[in-house]
């Protein structure tokens, strides 16, 4: 059994697909993988949760912005980038559509294409 302690751990912000047959998955980046160390057949342990507009968005960029979202998300943002900053964060970064969004201050109402989730 490994040592608790030697366990490594990486957040990843994935899009979800749906498979035939009804199931769902999420894809792994092959260098992160390969970092972990999981290999075909291995199993990861996953804690989800829903992404919403603001965990998708590099927040060094637009790091003014980032007082006009409610407290709440705020919080998020703040440990996800730390989290991001420490490289244990995979996460893609806002499209053209998010982008024009942020640069308009629309981000902070909420008025992201898609009714503000991904």
């Amino acid at each position: 059994m490994a040592d608790p302690g030697s366990v490594e751990v990486r957040a990843l912000v994935a899009k979800v697909r749906r498979a035939r047959g009804g199931n769902y998955y999420l894809r792994v980046p092959a260098d992160l993988a390969r970092e972990l160390g999981l290999g075909d057949g291995d199993y990861a342990l996953a804690f989800l949760a829903r992404a919403r507009w603001y965990h998708l968005v590099d927040w060094g960029a637009a790091r003014d912005l980032l007082g006009e979202l409610p407290e709440g998300a705020r919080r998020e943002v703040l440990a996800v980038e730390a989290a991001r900053g420490a490289g244990a964060v995979a996460a893609p970064g806002p499209g053209p559509a998010e982008q024009a969004c942020l640069r308009s201050g629309g981000a902070a109402a909420g008025l992201l294409p898609g009714g503000g989730n991904f």
